[in-house]
């Protein structure tokens, strides 16, 4: 160690000295070098110019110039570069002194000189003499920094390596007990081994080295009774079906890694392979135990439902792609039957949701026992499930599968002591016929099971084309809908209600109408709807209840005749709980008469909740707002809520109307609620009347307010106002 010390000292000082001595001569040599170059270069242009100018002289006066040495004086004192060290003379051709300017040059000193001519012949010349002392002074200067410079980089090139050898040398016996104190102290088992090669050069068997106390813990066996014994019982032997790769890991200085398994003890390993030498091999072997079982209950978490234990969206969207690649190669159909449970919803609210998810459990298992092996099932979440199935004849069996599984939920599921009765509505999509793909197949088997909700529930139904576009047409629809909402495209209709005893309007029904960018007039009927499924509702009433308001409003400071308007809310927009407050604040910004502000509010949306729905009348009244039951009839009529919620008027639905002259089911109706309403002193409004006939029937019955045809149309406002005003 101390001779290749003394080797390493000497070559490094040697080095050193080389760099430094280069450092310290190079930099002051080279810059006096060129500094000089430099300033002869100076001397030689200022030479040069200033015998240009004499040469003037001299032409101008050939025979007399000698005689102006005051004028060549004074350009001899001209300096480009002022505060230089020089000295100037013009000599003759005798060598005679002309004129001259002379200055304090000291040592050391750089001289050039310069012909004078006078038609082409040398008649003088012109000497200039200039120091080099600032060059030298610097030079010095410069030489002292490189000296420094180079005793420093000679310090640092000698010392400093010299300090990191001493310190490299006294870390490597540190080193070596560091790492046999890791070696010994390491989670995973190291283990080195020599192979025993058999007589056809290929490796048989493998002897124990040296094993580390992690190892010996694997193995359950001591260092001392492990060294220079068969190492092929390791891992089960597992090790032995990788000879081949042994001897090339060894060969070619490779590394393998293999994952083993002990089926006795249940255990899992991650063995990785590596040669140190050519003749021997090492493994370190990690119980990965733990990781792997984590690992499965991401798995699970990851791809199956928590609730069922069945596959979930992501696990079925890869079985559908595999289904449908294998389907593509052996040239058979998929079927995907998505599955929805009837009035889960109801029975969730009812029974609370833990009932509704044992309810959901029992479903998965119910559907699982109906299904082949070949079958997959999955939960994509609430109380929808997705049944993938293969065929390979006219899918006849597609059918009788579906109604198997509706059989199957339509029986009686006992959860908790409790008989809970549901169904299912299956929608169906095949490949290729109704997709290609995972994400269309979904698609259209939802958009079919939504018209098997349609047709009755409890059933099933094919997904056709038509269904697709009418999703489609509602889509479309229902982004013109949100356009039309924002850019002013919805706009307000009066249709009086007039009585028809003095022939004068009472009040007016506010309706909405809809022209698009093309100008078409669309009618409440061929979007409400699809505004009511979407929620759009929501937004389409408050737009609705701030025009009307603001209209009053304007009419009122206007000096307008007042006018009561009636306003429809759906049952969606009265079931939000921000309801009242919102029609408050728009009340309270416009600063109408509540008197002149009509609800006219649907039977259904007043049976949800009996004695919620009373208090919020009651304070619909408290405000001095009116209460109108639309459509009266047509929905859930109870005589008993009837009688409990403060209602101004009925609307008879014009639908008891249209055929009220030959219907005598109609005309009895219509009599029974006159009837009703006279008892409980509630106005009666009869929508739809459009002939004289039917105005004749009513007015016997008490009739007093009629809106329809027979009198006005719905008007837009500047003809409402004209009628109002006249």
């Amino acid at each position: 160690m101390n001779a290749q010390f003394s080797a390493v000292s000497r070559v490094t000082s040697l080095i050193a000295g080389v760099i430094a001595t280069a450092i310290t001569l190079l930099a002051p040599i080279g810059y006096f070098y060129v500094s000089r170059n430099s300033v002869l270069s100076n001397i030689k242009t200022d030479n040069e110019l200033t015998a240009n100018a004499i040469t003037g002289i001299v032409t101008a006066n050939p025979k007399t110039w000698p005689f102006q040495d005051l004028r060549i004086s004074e350009i001899l004192a001209r300096r480009a570069r002022p505060n230089t060290f020089e000295s100037r003379q013009v000599l003759d051709s005798k060598g005679l002194v002309v004129a001259e300017s002379i200055g304090d040059v000291p040592w050391p000193t750089i001289s050039d000189s310069h012909d004078i001519y006078d038609a082409g012949t040398v008649v003088a010349r012109i000497e200039l003499i200039r120091s080099l002392q600032p060059i030298a002074i610097r030079t010095l200067i410069i030489a002292a920094v490189s000296l420094t410079l180079g005793l420093l980089v000679f310090i640092i090139l000698r010392i400093i390596p010299m300090r990191a050898v001493r310190r490299a040398y006294g870390q490597l016996s540190q080193n070596e007990l560091r790492y046999r104190s890791l070696y010994n102290s390491m989670r995973e088992g190291l283990g080195l081994f020599e192979p025993v090669y058999g007589a056809d050069k290929t490796i048989k068997d493998f002897l124990f080295l040296d094993v580390n106390p992690a190892l010996e813990h694997i193995l359950g066996a001591e260092k001392n009774a492990l060294v220079g014994t068969s190492g092929a019982h390791l891992l089960n032997g597992a090790l032995l079906n990788y000879c081949t790769d042994i001897a090339s890991a060894m060969n070619h200085a490779t590394t393998l890694h293999i994952e083993a398994t002990d089926q006795d003890a249940k255990k899992y390993y991650d063995v990785n392979l590596f040669a140190p030498t050519s003749t021997t091999f090492a493994i370190l072997i990690e119980d990965i135990t733990d990781r792997k079982i984590s690992e499965k209950q991401i798995h699970t978490l990851a791809y199956y439902d928590q609730l069922t234990e069945l596959p979930n969206r992501f696990l079925l969207i890869d079985r559908l792609e595999q289904l449908l690649a294998q389907c593509r190669r052996d040239n058979k159909g998929v079927a995907l039957l998505f599955l929805d449970l009837d009035r889960f919803k109801h029975i969730n609210d009812t029974l609370g949701h833990a009932l509704g998810d044992q309810l959901l459990i029992a479903v998965a298992k119910r559907l699982s026992k109906g299904l082949r092996k070949s079958d997959s099932i999955a939960r994509l979440g609430g109380d929808e499930f997705v049944v993938l199935i293969s065929f390979s004849d006219e899918g006849a069996g597609i059918t009788h599968l579906a109604k198997k599984l509706i059989n199957a939920i339509a029986k009686p599921f006992i959860i908790a002591d409790h008989k809970v009765f549901s169904g299912t509505s299956i929608g169906i999509a095949t490949f290729p016929s109704d997709g290609c793909d995972s994400e269309t197949l979904l698609k259209n088997a939802d958009l079919a099971m939504y018209a098997a909700k349609e047709m009755g529930r409890s059933s099933y139904c094919f997904f056709t084309a038509e269904m697709n576009s009418k999703a489609h047409v509602r889509m479309e629809m229902d982004a013109k809908m949100r356009y039309a909402l924002t850019h002013d495209e919805f706009f307000l209709v009066f249709q009086p209600v007039m009585n028809i005893t003095t022939n004068t309007m009472t009040s007016a029904e506010c309706l909405i109408r809809w022209r698009d960018t093309s100008g078409k007039l669309i009618m409440p009927g061929d979007f409400i709807p699809l505004a009511e499924e979407s929620g759009l509702i929501i937004a389409i009433g408050e737009w609705v209840i701030k025009e009307a308001c603001h209209a009053l409003k304007t009419w009122s400071e206007a000096d307008l005749p007042p006018v009561k308007i009636s306003i429809n809310v759906s049952a969606r927009q009265f079931s939000q709980h921000n309801f009242l407050d919102f029609l408050i604040s728009v009340i309270d910004s416009t600063n109408i008469d509540t008197h002149f502000l009509e609800l006219e509010l649907t039977e259904s949306s007043l049976m949800n909740d009996p004695h919620l729905v009373t208090e919020t009348l009651d304070q619909f009244k408290a405000k001095g707002l009116s209460l109108a039951i639309d459509d009266f009839g047509t929905g859930y009529s109870s005589l008993s809520y009837l009688s409990r919620f403060p209602i101004d008027r009925l609307k008879i639905d014009r639908s008891f109307i249209r055929e009220l002259i030959t219907n005598t089911t109609d005309q009895a109706i219509v009599e029974a609620i006159f009837a009703m309403a006279d008892k409980l002193e509630i106005e009666v409004v009869v929508e739809g009347v459009e002939t004289a006939d039917q105005v004749a029937f009513l007015q016997p019955l008490g009739c007093h307010y009629i809106q329809g045809y027979y009198f006005h149309r719905p008007l837009e406002e500047e003809a409402f106002l004209k009628l109002l005003t006249r």
